[in-house]
């Protein structure tokens, strides 16, 4: 495979369950790996790149939801571009409609035998976890936490 060389590893935080593969010139995060996905799902965002023809021999399905916007500020959100699918699709959290779909799309996915993404972490060399960034290491904030950072409150 080429390319390896450019990629890296992280978790956000040590207990983490999902490992992120990213660029290591850019930082941009390419598909992230967690257990539940069995070696047999691959979960990336490269639909939300205009500019990127990275993923051309893989079976791709269309954007199924807008999820995780509880990790958004207003003005964020804001600035994302129109959700063109079912509005009731769009979520705070995991995607309900996602979590629903995954034993269908386990069933029909096939575990990589030359590559999958364990294996890709064995080949760059293992995840780590920022130690100099305490909104990652520390783990994620509870809702409670985060409505008191935005609040100007300290604990």
């Amino acid at each position: 495979m080429t390319g390896e060389e450019k990629l890296g590893a992280f978790m956000n935080y040590e207990s983490a369950d999902t490992t992120r593969f990213y660029c290591k010139a850019c930082w941009t995060v390419l598909f992230g790996d967690h257990p539940f996905y069995e070696k047999r799902i691959l979960v990336s965002q490269v639909a939300a790149y205009k500019e990127f023809e990275g993923l051309t021999n893989v079976v791709r399905m269309e954007p199924q939801a807008r999820h995780f916007l509880k990790d958004l500020n207003a003005e964020q959100i804001a600035a994302l571009p129109s959700w063109p699918g079912d509005p009731s699709h769009v979520y705070r959290g995991a995607a309900e409609n996602l979590l629903e779909h995954f034993p269908a799309m386990k069933a029909a996915g096939g575990e990589g035998i030359e590559m999958n993404a364990q294996i890709l972490l064995d080949k760059v060399g293992g995840a780590f976890v920022p130690t100099d960034e305490a909104r990652l290491s520390t783990g994620p904030p509870s809702f409670r936490r985060q409505a008191a950072v935005q609040a100007g409150e300290n604990d």
